[in-house]
């Protein structure tokens, strides 16, 4: 009977340890969701999020799921910086602050990426050698033949 109590203690106490885990990460934590959406609101799938602390240049880094959403779980309370990428499209940073035990919704809305690019020409002068200048022909055999068939009848 006393091992049976000791079984069903231990087998409480194993089952009990992942839930105070769990609630204690919860209660010292926050979390980000959110959904991803071009300027026409159409939601995106397999758009690249990522959320960064400025105090500790921590980043981290999520695809949003088939209906848009993303998650970032278990952030420390503080400052963060959000921001989507995806096939030319991009997302101005968004601004959060996180509390503990705080779930904030942030909505990213993509638009067209402005595109920078320089192209740099440089000409130089010496594009022609003019200092030197050669002529030049190609004589084949039949050539050759036909000369000296010219040469002797004229």
């Amino acid at each position: 009977m006393t091992r049976l109590r000791i079984r069903t203690l231990l087998i409480t106490l194993l089952l009990l340890v992942p839930v105070r885990v769990t609630i204690a990460q919860t209660l010292t934590s926050a979390t980000v969701v959110g959904t991803v959406k071009d300027p026409g609101g159409a939601v995106l799938p397999h758009v690249t999020v990522h959320i960064r602390q400025p105090e500790t240049n921590a980043i981290a880094t999520t695809l949003s799921g088939k209906t848009g959403e993303y998650r970032f779980p278990f952030l420390k309370p503080g400052n963060y910086e959000i921001t989507a990428e995806a096939n030319g499209l991009s997302a101005e940073p968004v601004r959060i602050h996180l509390l503990v035990g705080q779930e904030k919704t942030v909505e990213v809305t993509l638009g067209v990426k402005a595109v920078q690019q320089t192209v740099e020409v440089n000409a130089g002068n010496e594009l022609l050698e003019l200092i030197e200048v050669q002529l030049g022909t190609y004589f084949g055999e039949d050539d050759i033949i036909r000369i000296e068939d010219d040469y002797a009848r004229n």
